[in-house]
């Protein structure tokens, strides 16, 4: 068997290292700089004019759709925060689940986003409201209790539950969600 000789070993194993680099390393790079430059030439070749008017199209129709947005909030949310009808839409919940609620905290409006109303022309906002419940049940009941959340006149938003176990089959919760309405 012949030997090879070392700086033919070298040179070949650099040579090999050189052409997975390029191939690897090197080659996607130039592609990548070879597609900036064609977006670039692209851009570079549309009239100012034209891109403008672009700009301002689209402008008005993230208005538009920002409008029909806020207008259909405005049939879904209530238009007061009405924590004591919420109050009560939670217990009654609670009571048809036979969940005996052991906790509720119903925190005041912390407005979100203002705008003009798109039916009525006046001044409104997404506000939220900060919820926190607190109850013991079947991990069954907890399912159902959180499915018919869907149930209350508002939009809420669970941000956080916490279940520990209580024994006999039974966990203690704490849900902590925001409700909204529009004022």
């Amino acid at each position: 068997m012949a030997k090879i000789a070392p700086p033919v070993l070298t040179i070949a194993t650099f040579s090999l290292i050189f052409i997975v680099g390029f191939w690897v390393i090197i080659l996607p790079e130039l592609q990548s700089l070879v597609m900036a430059q064609n977006t670039l030439t692209q851009v570079e070749n549309q009239p100012v004019v034209s891109t403008v008017a672009k700009v301002t199209r689209d402008q008005q129709k993230t208005a538009d759709a920002v409008k029909a947005v806020q207008s259909e909030a405005e049939t879904l949310l209530p238009a007061s925060d009405n924590q004591y009808d919420l109050s009560v839409q939670l217990d009654s919940l609670s009571k048809n689940l036979g969940i005996p609620l052991t906790g509720l905290s119903i925190t005041g409006g912390t407005g979100l986003i203002a705008s003009s109303s798109a039916t009525s022309g006046t001044a409104a906002s997404l506000q939220k409201l900060t919820l926190t419940l607190s109850f013991t049940t079947s991990y069954d009941n907890l399912k159902k209790f959180l499915t018919g959340l869907t149930s209350i006149d508002r939009y809420i938003q669970i941000n956080q539950i916490t279940v520990t176990s209580s024994g006999g089959g039974q966990v203690s919760c704490q849900v902590s969600a925001f409700a909204y309405y529009m004022s």
